[in-house]
């Protein structure tokens, strides 16, 4: 419910006070399991995505978010679950899976935590541990430019990921790396 009630005034206030935008919206399936990989700029980055897109997302959230009670309610209405960056366990992994077995969107930052620039380097392999284990559509999404006052900031969602050359039962760690270094170039590239 909040989250049908908060997109109406999220959108106004990020038109409004960052003159946000979309493009390529048409590259997210109306229906079944998407995987939206996505630069992360900001704590503004999941509101703005959910708000803009068309879809309901759901996102892997910084377990510090679920200790106070009431954030905790209100980023779960948001369709947010629990992680932990510094260990993350099989309990994220099966929550992002269960969301992607139902069809449903999980959007994920692979850089793991907040970078003002887009660097290989720094992207985790869980990205393509989800990519490589679900059906899901992989798209890349980049968000630009930094969050400014009253400057423009969008909102770039790319065309999907074709990651049936790396598909396997059992990816090995040199798997992973490729297919999370060729997620990463792709956003890099919107």
């Amino acid at each position: 419910m909040l989250y049908t009630i908060g997109k109406p005034l999220t959108f106004l206030f990020y038109k409004l006070f960052f003159r946000a935008s979309v493009t390529g919206n048409k590259n997210i399936p109306k229906d079944g399991a998407v995987l939206l990989c996505v630069n992360h700029l900001s704590n503004h980055d999941p509101l703005l995505l959910g708000t803009f897109t068309k879809r309901r997302i759901h996102f892997m959230a910084k377990e510090e978010l679920f200790r106070m009670p009431i954030i905790r309610q209100m980023v779960r209405s948001l369709g947010a679950f629990p992680v932990d960056r510094n260990n993350p366990g099989q309990a994220s992994f099966k929550a992002g899976m269960e969301i992607l077995s139902a069809g449903k969107v999980l959007s994920v930052f692979p850089q793991g935590r907040r970078f003002a620039e887009i660097r290989k380097e720094d992207a985790k392999p869980g990205v393509s541990l989800f990519a490589l284990k679900s059906d899901a559509v992989v798209i890349p999404v980049k968000i630009a430019p930094q969050y400014k006052i009253f400057r423009k900031t969008r909102i770039i969602i790319g065309k999907p990921i074709d990651l049936s050359a790396h598909r396997t039962d059992k990816p090995k760690s040199d798997t992973l790396k490729a297919v999370t270094d060729l997620i990463m170039e792709k956003i890099m590239e919107l």
